[in-house]
């Protein structure tokens, strides 16, 4: 038979190497349609990935001394009372003579002040009782960070519309690979994988709805992995193995069967079969 698919990691045997499901699947090419929108797609997640980094580094800031700007016009906007309070308008940076003033020297003077824990001193001591100046130091830094997380909201928003946009771009690209899988296996007469490999691609298997199933070792596969490695549409299914022998792996002894607490994890369903059915043995065992 050389009409086979494997599915799986690298295999020992480099004779089955030319029916890797890789393999096959890097060997085919996308049509001219789909080879288009997979080039959109990949375009469209190296774009929002670039956003992903600008967005994560402007949600990293915190905010300081130095931020009047963003942080004022957060509060004009939002939170007015707390904008009057740390206000610095033109007229309070010159002095009753009409020259610049020594004492505030820029927009900023207040919110630098606030920051450092310090009073508003002159000329705006008739501040000093206001909410935000009766804070102490500890208190507001715990303001300034609520004022930064209000502050980073919207790049936060993006962040996620960006990253699902990725997403959704990575489930159409796998969507058309799936397609391309899906028409390999679909040629196929026996694909083979492990059990782990049936549960991982157990959507693909679904689409191709094999009628026949066969198991080798079955009687060290637990029966959880059985029943969500067989595909829905699968008519006949064959377990080859020797409930005499190892049982499937269970870390927590108290969920298998030697245990005696009757949870049993460790009782695959060709033993739970082979108890309660007859069974074909072998009449003798050879052993190497």
């Amino acid at each position: 038979i050389t009409d086979m698919v494997r599915i799986g990691s690298r295999c020992k045997e480099k004779r089955m190497e030319p029916y890797s499901l890789h393999k096959l699947g890097t060997n085919l090419k996308f049509t001219q349609q789909q080879g288009r929108r997979y080039g959109v797609l990949k375009d469209i997640i190296e774009e929002n990935e670039k956003e992903v980094g600008r967005l994560e580094k402007e949600c990293s800031y915190e905010i300081g001394a130095n931020w009047w700007r963003e942080v004022g016009e957060y509060l004009e906007d939002f939170e007015s009372e707390s904008f009057l309070q740390l206000q610095v308008m033109e007229k309070d940076m010159v002095d009753n003579d009409g020259f610049v003033s020594t004492v505030v020297k820029s927009v900023d003077h207040l919110w630098k002040l606030w920051m450092l824990g310090k009073p508003p001193g002159a000329p705006f001591a008739n501040r000093a009782n206001l909410s935000l100046w009766r804070m102490k130091k500890p208190e507001r830094i715990v303001q300034k960070f609520v004022w930064q997380r209000a502050i980073h909201e919207e790049n936060r928003s993006k962040l996620a519309q960006v990253m699902r946009n990725i997403g959704r771009a990575q489930e159409e690209i796998e969507l058309l690979n799936s397609q391309k899988k899906l028409n390999i296996l679909a040629g196929a007469r026996v694909i083979g994988c492990t059990t782990p490999g049936a549960v991982l691609h157990k959507s693909l298997l679904d689409s191709v709805s094999p009628g026949v199933v066969m198991l080798e070792e079955a009687a060290e596969i637990m029966e959880t992995l059985v029943l969500t490695a067989v595909p829905n549409d699968c008519k006949h299914l064959i377990m080859i193995g020797d409930h005499k022998q190892l049982r499937p792996k269970v870390e927590h002894y108290p969920l298998s069967v030697e245990s005696g607490k009757g949870h049993d994890l460790n009782c695959s369903m060709f033993e739970r079969l082979a108890r309660t059915i007859k069974v074909p043995t072998l009449s003798t065992q050879w052993r190497m």
